[in-house]
């Protein structure tokens, strides 16, 4: 039994480090900005802003859609949550 605990806690702890790594190594991959002349380049913290809050406001479309035309109260605030916390 206890052999089996630490091996979930390792494989857990490890499965986090992995994920961190490659979410942070992507970051720059995923950007899409570009020098005046049409060279890509790594964007500056306020063009990631405006992409993250695109990006918050899509998720928050997606989530209220999932639901189709009619959603409850604590499906209108389990989405509203996830957008609060994007923003």
């Amino acid at each position: 039994m206890l052999h089996a605990r630490k091996f979930v806690v390792r494989t857990t702890g490890l499965g986090l480090v992995l994920t961190t790594v490659l979410a942070l190594g992507a970051g720059p991959l995923l950007a899409e900005c570009q020098d005046q002349d049409g060279t890509p380049r790594e964007c500056t913290p306020s063009e990631e802003f405006q992409q993250c809050i695109a990006g918050a406001e899509d998720a928050f479309d997606q989530c209220i859609g999932s639901y189709g035309s009619s959603y409850s109260y604590f499906e209108l605030s389990r989405c509203s949550l996830s957008w609060v916390i994007d923003r």
